[in-house]
């Protein structure tokens, strides 16, 4: 079974209740969309598992990146810190961030999208609720966060987007995140470890950034094709000087901590 079904696209483009119509029409779309050859790749590789399943997904799908060495020399040796990321991608940005800690830090995980979640031979690097989606209700959220805690009260590292969902067009220009979540970055203020900045140069489709325009399902919809864009594309991947408790702690305002991380 591959990550999307032709059902849950109809359900995502609010058809489902034609029945056996939704499905077809979700089945068109699927092909329309090429998110039946991202299930493809991943059948072809999900028996592989951790650092060997994702080069397996990255080299099927030709994608390439750079990193400066000395950017990774950056990252902290032990112990835990937060790696926060821009999110221009929505999918193969987590990828990529889960493929580069891993090879260094094997209990590294991400708190990542619903894309993601789907991915079982990722799940153990998942954390298994984030806390900071829309649907999810009080006592879920809760639950998302002293789990994460716990995992940095371990000595863990742990990567967020905090935008929460991928980049898009700012007045027709500039691809950039959305405004960052609120509880994301008070999570980050309160686990009072050392934070890594992780900047992902790369944008999708011009198709998906049109589709956002028109409506918020056509959006999510595209997502998971969007994996099949970066073909050919040199993402460029930088990690920037680790910012300290100390450096955290100097500033007193919400505000200024969350323009300062930005």
């Amino acid at each position: 079974m591959g990550l999307v079904t032709a059902k849950e696209v109809a359900k995502a483009i609010n058809v489902e209740k034609y029945g056996v119509l939704g499905t077809f029409s979700g089945w068109i779309l699927m092909k329309v969309l090429k998110i039946s050859t991202l299930n493809k790749i991943y059948d072809h590789n999900k028996h592989l598992e951790d650092v060997a399943f994702l080069n397996g997904i990255l080299d099927e799908m030709e994608i390439k990146f750079e990193i400066p060495e000395e950017d990774l020399k950056r990252l902290p040796k032990d112990g835990a810190y937060i790696t926060i990321s821009n999110h221009p991608l929505g999918g193969i940005d987590g990828i990529l961030l889960l493929k580069l800690m891993l090879e260094r830090e094997p209990n590294f995980k991400i708190i990542a999208n619903f894309l993601l979640h789907r991915i079982v031979p990722l799940k153990k690097y998942i954390m298994p609720v984030n806390p900071f989606e829309n649907h999810k209700d009080a006592k879920s959220s809760v639950v998302g966060i002293k789990e994460t805690l716990r995992h940095l009260s371990d000595g863990k590292p742990l990567g967020i987007f905090p935008a929460g969902e991928v980049s898009t067009y700012k007045d027709g220009k500039l691809v950039v995140d959305k405004p960052w979540e609120e509880g994301a970055l008070k999570l980050i203020r309160k686990a009072k470890v050392p934070v890594v900045p992780i900047y992902f140069h790369a944008k999708n489709s011009r198709l998906f950034y049109w589709l956002s325009k028109i409506d918020d399902t056509l959006r999510t919809a595209k997502l998971p094709s969007e994996l099949l864009t970066q073909k050919d594309r040199v993402i460029k991947v930088r990690i920037g000087k680790p910012i300290s408790v100390n450096e955290q702690n100097e500033i007193e305002s919400f505000e200024e901590y969350s323009e300062f991380l930005r």
